[in-house]
């Protein structure tokens, strides 16, 4: 170890050193031009970060592990959830910011609900929490459906598919 390091290490072990330096940080931070110049170099640097997809995607997988050990002790896993209720709470009953979250989400589902796929997606999503099954592409093109729902409620799946697939090879027989 450098001699440099040494004296660090030695300065830092000190309370007195540790306070005065401390106490020097909380005075610069409470200057607004300092705050805003570290808040600004901060945001740079993010930037530039966050543009390197090897970064991001190493930083995302630090933090899952970070976030996977706090929560593994049920203590700590407790006080997070009440500490992120609370703040979402405060956050909820601020009016202009319940009005603004309200209007976003109710923007960005007119938004989706326009998209032809999304509706789709919600009605299939609809039909598996009612029936316990999806419905396959290929037995909602040839438009059959209704013939595989009866069909998989009172045999299967197994058995709808292949029905659909006799009725389908009688529908290509009769064109």
């Amino acid at each position: 170890m450098s001699r440099h390091a040494e004296a660090m290490r030695a300065l830092w072990a000190d309370p007195a050193f540790r306070q005065r330096k401390s106490d020097e940080m909380r005075a610069r931070n409470a200057d607004p031009a300092y705050a805003a110049q570290r808040d600004e170099r901060a945001r740079r640097t993010i930037t530039r970060l966050n543009a390197d997809p090897e970064f991001r995607a190493a930083n995302a997988e630090r933090g899952r592990r970070i976030m996977a050990a706090l929560n593994a002790d049920p203590e700590m896993a407790r006080q997070n959830g009440e500490r992120g209720a609370a703040v979402f709470r405060a956050l909820w009953s601020d009016p202009s910011f319940s009005e603004t979250r309200r209007r976003a989400q109710s923007e960005r589902l007119h938004a989706l609900k326009a998209d032809p796929n999304f509706n789709a997606r919600a009605i299939e999503a609809a039909h598996v929490a009612r029936f316990g099954f999806a419905i396959p592409a290929w037995v909602r093109r040839a438009g059959l459906a209704e013939d595989y729902r009866d069909v998989a409620r009172e045999h299967g799946e197994e058995a709808a598919a292949a029905h659909c697939r006799s009725l389908k090879r009688q529908m290509g027989d009769s064109k």
